[in-house]
């Protein structure tokens, strides 16, 4: 009998959560360690570098479906409990997005912090990222309120979730 709701106690299969933990564990450790290589200068701003660091933390998107229906031996999910896992792993991920990438970006429009440089240190993941999305090179409040929103979102993703 198919259960009419997803088991939110154990929404996880063992081996689908190791890799969950895994992925995203290395995501962050190439966040953090980017942005200290590259505050004490050993490697340089570039558009190789810029590419390679981007394709990485683009990669549990590029792998959770595949993730997502990898089914155990005998493992018998409904497409609600599939929903809802994929719901328990794209929170964290987008509020993660938003406390490590926009929330910088809220509080460091104002400073000016952004702007174009060709040495931006510990700056680099945020700077390589302003260059790309312009939303970030004008003054436009309304701009700097939409991000204020959703870093709120995501801070309270995070905190509720």
């Amino acid at each position: 009998m198919e259960l009419t709701h997803p088991d939110l106690a154990r929404p996880f299969a063992p081996h689908r959560l190791k890799i969950y933990v895994v992925l995203f564990s290395f995501v962050g450790f190439v966040f953090a360690f980017m942005t200290i290589a590259e505050g004490a200068g050993l490697v340089a701003p570039s558009l190789a570098v810029d590419v390679a660091a981007n394709l990485i933390f683009g990669t549990p998107v590029f792998v959770l479906p595949f993730i997502l229906l990898w089914k155990a031996p005998g493992e018998v999910r409904s497409r609600l409990a599939l929903c809802a896992e994929l719901i328990l792993v794209y929170i964290p991920l987008t509020a993660g997005s938003q406390l490590t990438y926009e929330l910088p970006f809220l509080l460091g429009h104002p400073f000016n912090l952004w702007g174009t440089t060709s040495d931006p240190g510990w700056r680099w993941l945020w700077w390589q990222y302003g260059l790309a999305d312009t939303r970030y090179r004008s003054d436009n409040m309304f701009i700097f309120g939409l991000e204020f929103g959703a870093v709120l979102v995501g801070i309270l993703l995070f905190v509720l979730g």
